[in-house]
């Protein structure tokens, strides 16, 4: 597609495409480096250009960005205070069928590892406080919770994070740097099983 219209104006549309399926960040920045010049310097080229920067910013290996975030009791919490253990951040919401599907998983996960220093911290998208914490109850999450109550496209954590769509998940380790992301199922317990082998 890029070969043959890779300076008409749909190119970035479709390159954003493959950015919100997941493509990995290296192949999309390739795909941007080969559009052409009138489609980069297009409003959606520019935001492409943007986007493919921020997810640089949040590949394995870089800090993850510092938030503060109020619980479910209004109190306080950074990301700050959990450095010195394995955090796994999980993007979730009340309305999130596969999110709730995703749950046995992570609480697997952390009734194995929550004594050995793992947290969990879930980070709602919600914007009805009520809807959260009847969610919390009734799915029972062991772990701490925390939300702007803004939504996903108004909560300022989700655009620090680049979630654009949910479940979204966030490795990090001990120095607060990424070290992976949206992992599922067997491969998120695989690397966890891993990372506390190393630890």
């Amino acid at each position: 597609f890029l070969n043959q219209y890779g300076n008409c104006l749909a190119a970035p549309y479709f390159i954003t495409m493959n950015l919100l399926k997941g493509i990995p960040i290296e192949e999309t920045e390739a795909f941007y480096n080969r559009m052409g010049e009138k489609a980069r310097n297009s409003p959606k080229g520019i935001e492409l250009k943007e986007s493919i920067a921020k997810m640089k910013a949040l590949a394995p290996g870089t800090k993850a960005p510092e938030f503060t975030l109020p619980t479910v009791s209004g109190e306080e919490l950074s990301l700050k205070s959990l450095q010195g253990h394995i955090v796994i951040l999980d993007f979730w919401a009340s309305w999130c069928a596969p999110c709730i599907a995703e749950m046995p998983t992570v609480k697997e996960i952390y009734a194995k590892y929550k004594d050995k220093g793992l947290k969990v911290v879930g980070i709602s998208m919600d914007n009805s406080k009520t809807a959260w914490i009847k969610s919390i109850d009734k799915v029972q999450i062991p772990w701490a919770h925390v939300s702007s109550l803004k939504g996903m496209k108004k909560c300022p954590i989700a655009q620090l994070y680049q979630v654009y769509a949910i479940p979204k998940l966030y490795i990090i380790d001990q120095e607060g740097k990424i070290i992976a992301k949206d992992l599922r199922g067997e491969e998120l317990k695989k690397k966890i099983d891993e990372l506390f082998a190393h630890s």
